[in-house]
Formats: C-alpha cells, structure tokens, sequence
C-alpha cells in the first residue's frame, strides 16, 4: 500500500442510508458458515461468543473488511485524560506497511475529535482513501474506527454506510465491554495496576515502552529466575524489582532492600552474609545478614554496579551455591533467596574495562528489564503529574489543584535528567506552594519556565532525546517515530497559541479586525479560543477590551 501522505479531504457529518453492503476494494476470501448473515447479526454475533475484548475487536474488523475490502483498519481509544490517542486494536494479517502507515496518520483522528464530527474521509492522490468514523458515548468520542482504503474503492455509498453503521454498533458493544472490564478489574484488582507492596506506590504508565517492561514483568514474577534490572536513577527500578516480588509466590514472605553504593566497602560484607560473635573487633554480637534475613522471600541488591570487586566473588558463589558462611564462622547456612539487581551503570561496559567479574555479570543477567527514562515516553508525564497531585494533595489534606494546558505543555517540553524522581519532587512542590486552585505557569520553577523574553524559541530542542539515540530495533523505531509526529503537533499548537494570542493583543480582542489582518478565517481564531477557554472563548484575555 501506497504511503498516506498530502491531500484534499472531505467531511460528511450526517449518517448516511443504509443499502446493502458488499465487497467492494479487495478481493473477497473464501464464504464461512457465517458469509451470508446481515451485517449487524455478525457484529452482534461476535459480542455474544467472543469473551476477550481486544479478540472481539479484531473479528469485528475482518468482519468490517468483508464488506468494504479495507488494505488496513484500527480501532483507536482516546485516553482518559483526552491527551493522545492510541490503537486499541488491529486488523490481523494486515500488510505491515499499510498497518504501520495507518498508525502514523494521526491528523484525521484529531480533527474528528476536535470538532466533534461523526465521519470523515480523505482521498489521497494515488487513488486510496482513509476513512474515519467516531466511537461515541453520550455524546462524547471516546474512539475512531479508522480504515485504509485501496485505489480500487469506488466510494459507492453502500460501503460508506456499512463503515458508518459499524462504528455505531462499536460504540454500544465497546462502550459496554469497557465499563464491563473496568468493573472486572476493580473488582480483582486491576492486573495493569501491579501491586508494589506500597499502597500510595503505583506504576503509572500508558506508553507503549513501559508497558512491554509490565509485560516482562508479569512473565517473570511468577519464577524464581533472577532479574537485572536497568535504568536511570529515579526511572522507577526499585518500584519494578517491588512488582516482581509481590505478584510471585514469595509475595508474603519477606522482601529486602540492600543498597550496595550506600553501604561502606568494609562493612558490606557484614551486612550482606552476618557475623559471628568476635568475629572482628567490636564484633560483640551474633548478626544475621541480609541474605539470611530475605530467606524464603526475596534480595533486592539496588545500584549492584557499586559493588567491590573483593566481594562480588563471594557473592557469585552464593548465586551458585545457595549456601552462605558468616564472617567468622565454618558452617555453611543453605538460604532459599530469589535474587533482583540494579543498576544505573552500563555493566558490559565494565565488565569489558575488568571493573565487573565477567561470570557474575553473566550469573545476573539471566532476565534484563531496561526501564526506558522519562524523555523516552512523554506520554506517561501527563498521567504522572496528575497522580503525584492527587497523591499529594490527599497527603498534605488539600483539595487537588487543576492541572492547566500552558503548564501540561512545558511539563512535556522539560528533559527531565531527573526522570521520575524529578517530576514527583516537583509535582510534591507545586502541591505544597499553589496558592489557587489551579497551576499556573509562574508557580514552576525557572528551569521549567520559559523566558519572557524567548517567546517561541526554546533553549534545548524537545526532540533531541528522542534523536540523540539510535533505535535498537524496528518497532522501536516506529515507536519513536509516533512520539516525534505526537510531540510535532504539540508544538505546532503552541506556536498557533501564541500567534493567535499577539494579533487578538494587537487589536484588543477584536478577531474580525485580528482576521482581516492576518488572512486567518474568523471561525478559526474563535476555535482556537474555545479550544482553550471553553466555558467562555467570547471573552479575552487582553487588556482594554
């Protein structure tokens, strides 16, 4: 399939006759038992028989692509806070190319949600068409049936009423299904909310990098194989290694936490394997070491790259051995332990320079979990921010403050070197010192805050983080691709924002006189305000008006 690129779209907003449909754009595949049933039988078929919802999502397109022939089709969600939208589901078998360039083709999506429109369609100049119908609920999109359609289309209207009546049957089959699955999860416990053992710790993520790290997670967490953990400081390490251990068997047994770059070099080795009595001076007592005292439960060993050479041997053969001797002592103690390390530092890296035992390195890595930093997945700083105000405004016994557009956008242009760890202390400040009830871009801090001065220019690019590092794999590329275009788009609306706000300045408000001078259609300011000020766009912000 052709890239989706250019183009001169149309938009119909009324729903359009249903006529019979038919396959009209791909060749047909074989009849089933089910080939000859109305088309609203099958989807209804489908919800009946089909428990899984994301599995109902993809028979409910082939059955969609039946009909029409479309070369790719998705279902996307709109997130809850409404900030970006994600697919949900897709149709299987489809050609990788038409399926990843659908993925990428964001606008029409946005333009249905932004206008609130039912259906819109956009033929590209090679002949194929892209067609998107929304998913709405009382009123409110909460999702898009987008298809891809070939130059074989003929645009015949019996096809643009089967797309048409499958979104409104979508709409009440999947409106249901996700409220049904809500309630499921609430009931026992959600399983994307991993439990940490710490009822105000939650991983709070939607992006697609940390989730396959949840994934993983969920994989190992019921065996005992050892888990490296990789990371930035503050990326949540110790919050993944804490879901490991309380979603496998040992949950209920204890959990131990060892910080080998906090603990002196002379006294780790007392504190990882215990001491007899006497066994050196001041020694005056008996002492159980960690790894005894995790026994049956689990041994975190956090920032492991900190850990001296001398001891790491010993500690490679407890990993072998499973049986350790306190200092000053002859008798071997069997310890059942699983083990989970951590480390900011790049351990191949040493272990090729001599820094890290190469048999250990590799006793370790067993199972690696790279936790992304926070610049790779902009997405999850939004939902973020707004769990760390709800944590902290519970914590500090204040109503929780509003989170304002201005400020979301300079929270996603921020870099974060500090990644999670960052955004909670700041969230945590800004809980703290906001004197209104809604944050305001003079309450963040100066780093955050742009220059008066600067006005559209910023200091460090927000796509650098996004291009300082060459993708490992294909989806990863995808992946970063989406996040460029996504992050393109906020910009472009920045810039948008600002120009809007100069002219209506310039003229006191006044957008017939702002539209004359800038050539900008009068119902495009007045969207641009309403798309900021929604209870009252009508009304500027400018002074002497």
């Amino acid at each position: 399939m052709n890239r989706w690129g250019g183009s001169v779209g149309h938009r119909q907003d009324t729903a359009i006759e249903l006529d019979e449909p038919g396959n009209h754009g791909g060749p047909r595949p074989e009849a089933t038992t089910h080939s000859l049933e109305p088309f609203p039988v099958g989807l209804a078929r489908l919800h009946c028989t089909v428990p899984d919802t994301v599995t109902f999502c993809e028979a409910a397109l082939q059955e969609i692509s039946r009909r029409v022939g479309c070369e790719a089709a998705r279902i996307a969600l709109v997130s809850l806070e409404g900030s970006h939208i994600d697919t949900f589901a897709e149709l299987p078998g489809q050609p990788a190319a038409a399926g990843e360039a659908l993925r990428s083709s964001s606008t029409i999506l946005a333009n249905l949600f932004e206008t609130r429109s039912f259906l819109e369609v956009i033929a590209h100049a090679d002949g194929t068409h892209e067609v998107a119908t929304a998913l709405q609920e009382a009123g409110e999109t909460f999702g898009f049936l987008h298809v891809a359609l070939p130059s074989s289309f003929d645009g015949r209207e019996s096809s643009m009423a089967t797309l048409s009546l499958a979104a409104r049957l979508l709409s009440c089959y999947l409106s249901c299904r996700l409220n049904l699955d809500h309630r499921r999860s609430e009931a026992a416990g959600d399983p994307t909310d991993l439990r940490t053992g710490k009822p105000d710790a939650r991983i709070v993520s939607c992006s697609r990098g940390l989730s396959r790290v949840l994934e993983r997670v969920k994989q190992v967490a019921p065996t005992d194989v050892t888990v490296l953990i990789e990371g930035e400081n503050g990326t949540g390490k110790e919050l993944i290694a804490r879901a490991i251990h309380y979603q496998s068997r040992r949950a209920d047994k204890p959990w131990v936490v060892v910080n080998c770059a906090a603990i002196p070099e002379q006294l780790l080795e007392s504190e990882l394997f215990g001491h007899e009595r006497g066994a050196f001076t001041n020694a005056c007592d008996r002492r159980i070491g960690k790894f005894e005292q995790a026994h049956g439960g689990t041994i975190f060993l956090d920032e492991i790259g900190e850990m001296p050479l001398s001891l790491q041997a010993k500690l490679l053969r407890f990993l072998q051995e499973r049986t350790l001797q306190r200092l000053g002592s002859g008798r071997d103690i069997p310890v059942d332990v699983r083990f989970v390390a951590a480390t900011n530092r790049d351990l191949a890296a040493m272990r090729a320079e001599g820094s890290f035992r190469e048999d250990l390195y590799w006793r370790l890595y067993v199972v690696p979990i790279k936790v992304p930093p926070l610049r790779e997945r902009p997405e999850d700083i939004e939902p973020l921010a707004r769990h760390f105000l709800r944590l902290y405004a519970e914590k500090c016994k204040r109503p929780t403050p509003r989170l304002g557009r201005p400020v979301t956008e300079r929270l996603l242009e921020h870099v974060w070197p500090g990644n999670v760890r960052e955004l909670e202390n700041l969230v945590h400040r800004l809980v703290v010192l906001t004197r209104t009830g809604e944050i305001l871009e003079r309450d963040l801090p100066q780093y955050i805050r742009p220059q008066e001065s600067e006005a559209l220019t910023v200091r460090r690019s927000p796509f650098e983080p996004l291009l300082s590092v060459i993708p490992a794999s294909y989806p990863e590329l995808i992946e970063r691709r989406r996040q460029l275009i996504d992050m393109a788009g906020r910009c472009a609306e920045r810039l948008e924002d600002q120009f809007v706000d100069s002219v209506l300045e310039r003229h006191q408000g006044n957008k017939s006189r702002a539209a004359e001078e800038t050539g900008m259609h009068r119902t495009l300011i007045h969207r641009n305000l309403r798309k900021r000020r929604p209870t009252n766009p009508d009304v500027p912000d400018f002074p002497g008006h």
